[in-house]
């Protein structure tokens, strides 16, 4: 709630949660107004159920997207999802 009133008009809310709790953020972004926007479910490997959401909430109704990824592909590597993802974060 804190968050909705504290975000201008055009703003968003980016969020990085436990799959397992998606329902439970999905009924309190309803009491607060957020709009989902986007979302990105990831897995620790291909096939396997999500561990983590990635979601974005905006005040304005948009078009939603949602993706799915790995973090690792089937040969045991990290995915190329991944690597784009988080290569800004690593030092070169």
């Amino acid at each position: 709630v804190l968050a909705y009133e504290r975000t201008v008009e055009q703003g968003s809310l980016a969020v990085v949660v436990p799959a397992a709790r998606r329902d439970e953020l999905f009924a309190m972004a309803k009491t607060t107004q957020w709009h989902l926007w986007r979302m990105a479910e990831i897995s620790g490997k291909t096939g396997d159920p999500p561990k983590r959401l990635l979601l974005q909430w905006s005040k304005q109704p948009r078009k939603t997207s949602v993706e799915s990824f790995s973090i690792y592909s089937e040969n045991g590597l990290r995915s190329d999802v991944f690597k784009g993802l988080t290569m800004e974060f690593y030092l070169r």
